[in-house]
């Protein structure tokens, strides 16, 4: 796989070499790489619901199945147009860059029922024009390259047609249904389905008289130069956004039998918001952690996820419980190297991540984790023979000193929490000396065991508010009923919850409630 920043992108060369017939390929070939293009993400794996697709493209199973097989076998710059690895179809027929001059814009109509009932040809012809220029300017074509003759320049031509009025038939064709537009010399206005006699003066100009065309020689040819160009209506459309991220997610709902359309947009938005900076910072490390943890994360909790939704935690959820704890193994793999590593040795790591990202992976994870991630991560530390001398000695380096300052801050942080709040519970029960009561708790124990339990974060509390909206809401993977929340009825559970937590603290004996923390 081929990893790039940006979105996939028409190869323009491609294009090119399909309109002059260099690649042999059958029109619905060609339908399905437009098709595809939109579902490639970034290391060229496709996120493909291939029965919608086929039902977009209005095509029969066997000629479907017959087209991917197709695409499987063309060689283009000595790669497969379309590969099978991982689980995934890979493309190759696609090109992740910024460059203009490289790809070509995938507009709408590339994707229209008008452009399926192309013929071969005309679909040829259409894209011979559309690669003529970047910008979609007019361009000077001599009408001797449109269709084989002994004029026929072998560089520029499209050795497609036999006859010139094969080509002016599906070129006219073209004009008529908003596909191109054409311009002759001396000409401002361009020739389209709006002017009437067009056909007449184009061939005119080309020497077409009485049905057969008149015989021009080498030194007349520059007569016979016409302007081409994809219409402008046409070329004005914003082109085709990638759906690939989404799409991606949306196939994982589907797979665990989950009701992905209700969950919120924004909540999609903010998964690939959190896959584009892994992958800015990660680059194909970045993204391959992040399907990692995706895949974990829909596969243990599938349906609970619509109900996170709900109360808008199901990305908050995934990082600190799924995305974080996959970087905590890859900070800790890449302290273990580093209090063995040799002179020359390289760290690198199942998702690909080399010694030169464990600075700014290190960075993220203290960034965006919580004090709970923090305290579980020291006690994992501790087991790493050597490791104080990487993190905290007079020869410790960043980022590995600013991990370890991260973690005495969250120490810090919850010491002073609990002690507050034991010094509460005391006088809320007439006990004296809390100070020195406090002295004989070891609090770093305590506070541990509080992360253990997942007391120190919102996990536990967004399962059990997820088990709770199960019983409100019902989401049926054959029978959908419409989500509707009773609100009033969730205020009264709250409040019931509210109160009985409030009894069962006024009963607890003096230490009883550190467990409830």
């Amino acid at each position: 796989m081929n990893f790039g920043i940006h979105n996939s992108k028409l190869d323009r060369d491609l294009m090119k070499a399909i309109s002059r017939k260099e690649i042999v390929i059958s029109k619905t070939a060609i339908n399905l790489i437009f098709h595809l293009l939109p579902y490639v993400d970034h290391d060229g794996s496709i996120h493909l619901d291939e029965e919608l697709i086929r039902k977009r493209m209005f095509c029969e199973r066997r000629s479907f199945r017959r087209a991917f097989d197709e695409l499987c076998e063309i060689t283009f710059k000595d790669k497969k147009l379309l590969t099978f690895e991982n689980g995934y179809y890979v493309s190759n027929f696609h090109l992740s860059t910024k460059g203009a001059d490289s790809y070509l814009k995938h507009l709408p109509i590339f994707n229209s029922p008008e452009f399926l009932e192309l013929t071969l040809n005309q679909t040829r012809l259409f894209l011979y024009v559309a690669t003529l220029n970047v910008w979609n300017q007019d361009t000077k074509v001599a009408i001797e390259n449109l269709y084989k003759n002994k004029l026929q320049n072998d560089k520029y031509g499209m050795p497609v047609y036999h006859s010139y009025q094969d080509m002016v038939d599906d070129l006219f064709y073209l004009i008529d249904n908003g596909f191109v537009s054409a311009r002759l010399p001396g000409e401002t206005s361009e020739l389209d389905k709006n002017n009437s006699n067009y056909k007449e003066l184009f061939n005119q100009m080309c020497g077409f008289v009485n049905n057969k065309k008149k015989r021009t020689s080498k030194y007349k040819k520059n007569n016979h130069v016409i302007g081409l160009k994809v219409a402008t209506e046409t070329y004005q459309q914003p082109a085709i956004s990638n759906k690939a991220s989404e799409a991606e997610i949306r196939l994982l709902a589907e797979k665990h039998h989950m009701f992905h359309e209700d969950m919120k947009q924004d909540t999609f938005n903010m998964f690939i918001g959190n896959k584009k900076k892994l992958m800015q910072q990660f680059e194909e490390a970045g993204l391959n952690i992040y399907r990692a943890s995706l895949e974990k994360y829909f596969a243990e909790k599938h349906e609970n996820i619509v109900y996170y939704d709900l109360k808008n935690k199901a990305v908050n959820y995934f990082v600190d419980f799924y995305l974080l704890e996959e970087i905590k193994k890859v900070i800790l793999s890449a302290l273990k190297f580093e209090t063995v590593k040799t002179r020359g040795e390289e760290f690198t790591s199942q998702y690909s991540f080399k010694e030169g990202h464990i600075h700014g992976l290190v960075n993220y994870f203290i960034a965006n984790s919580s004090e709970e991630h923090k305290v579980l991560i020291d006690q994992d530390i501790q087991l790493i023979q050597e490791a104080h001398e990487v993190m905290s000695s007079r020869t410790a380096k960043a980022p590995w000193t600013d991990l370890s300052d991260s973690i005495t801050a969250a120490f810090v942080k919850h010491t002073y929490t609990v002690k507050g709040m034991f010094e509460e519970e005391c006088k809320k029960n007439g006990i004296d000396n809390a100070d020195i009561l406090f002295e004989k708790i070891d609090e770093k124990e305590l506070i541990v065991s509080l992360a253990s339990n997942s007391l120190l974060s919102q996990q536990k509390k967004a399962d059990e508010e997820a088990q709770k909206l199960k019983q409100i809401v019902r989401f049926f993977r054959k029978k959908r009923i419409p989500l509707r929340m009773n609100a009033k009825l969730l205020e009264k559970q709250e409040q019931e919850r509210r109160e009985q937590q409030n009894k069962q603290r006024t009963h607890k004996s003096n230490f009883d409630w550190l467990e409830q923390r």
